[in-house]
């Protein structure tokens, strides 16, 4: 299985999937594990940050 995280415009994560295929989109980013704590997150270069 693979993980991802969805990012909309903004960076912000709004969906979390479990896949059976690799997906190569730039608002998909690949995730070690079933990570719903990540919603409402930014990613920003490599990390993933709170929003205040």
């Amino acid at each position: 299985m693979f993980y991802y995280a969805q990012i909309d415009e903004g960076s912000i994560c709004i969906g979390i999937s479990q896949l059976s295929g690799v997906v190569t989109a730039d608002n998909m980013i690949l995730l070690e594990t079933y990570d719903v704590s990540l919603l409402g997150k930014r990613y920003n270069n490599g990390a993933w940050e709170d929003v205040v």
